[in-house]
């Protein structure tokens, strides 16, 4: 069977690169558009639907680079005015380039101010904390419990970072007889940071976790000059 035009990835790149440039947006790998804030990775991607069609949203997110692999980082859909979650359709050429003008306006108006308050280590934990008010209301997720840990970490904190390493371990743990996929190494690498907490090599610990995640996600051409947006 013939495959089905992609009228999302051009628009993207014509429609929503030029506005994002200026921003520091890079295209990274196929409808991924990043931007590294020091070790901070911030990226704008596209999701179709899991229905199929040619309907998607649109993801934003702020990583730490310097977290475990298991932290990942805060993120969530672009929204309408209304905060509703937005949904766009690529289906036909203008449909296409209509919807994406209305992406790269919300991008601008809304996820633009997000990434500029979570480019640094504060900012992030201030949205963690707004996002478990604001949304679960209850205790966070040892995920969650990680992320915080090593931002603290990072930011010298030690006391409060084992704080919460030691709640990330004791939440991964209480996940074991639950056989989450991944559940085991999360647990591993909430028990490592704990160790470096304790023994003054957080440091070392942190630096290594950023080169891997940097090869992991291959971003070295990010860093190179392009004569491209």
């Amino acid at each position: 069977m013939p495959r089905e035009p992609d009228y999302l990835t051009p628009n993207a790149r014509t429609i929503l690169l030029p506005a994002i440039a200026p921003h520091g947006f890079r295209h990274h790998p196929r409808r991924t558009f990043s931007r590294l804030q020091g070790q901070i990775l911030q990226s704008i991607s596209f999701e179709k639907s899991c229905w199929g069609g040619d309907d998607y949203r649109v993801w934003l997110s702020s990583w730490p680079l310097f977290a475990s692999p298991h932290a990942h980082g805060i993120g969530d859909t672009l929204k309408w005015k209304n905060n509703v979650e937005g949904w766009w359709c690529s289906r036909s050429p203008r449909r296409a380039a209509e919807h994406m003008s209305q992406v790269r306006d919300l991008v601008l108006e809304k996820a633009i101010p997000w990434f500029d308050r979570t480019n640094a280590i504060r900012g992030i934990l201030v949205e963690v904390d707004m996002a478990e008010v604001e949304v679960r209301k209850r205790p966070g997720h040892p995920q969650t419990s990680l992320l915080r840990a090593c931002c603290l970490a990072r930011l010298g904190d030690v006391e409060l970072a084992l704080h919460h390493a030691r709640n990330a371990v004791a939440g991964y743990t209480s996940f074991l007889e639950l056989q989450y996929e991944g559940t085991e190494e999360a647990l591993a690498q909430a028990g490592s940071l704990v160790a470096a907490l304790e023994n003054d090599t957080r440091e070392a610990l942190l630096e290594r976790w950023f080169e891997e995640n940097f090869r992991r996600r291959r971003f070295e051409r990010m860093l190179r000059p392009s004569p491209r947006t």
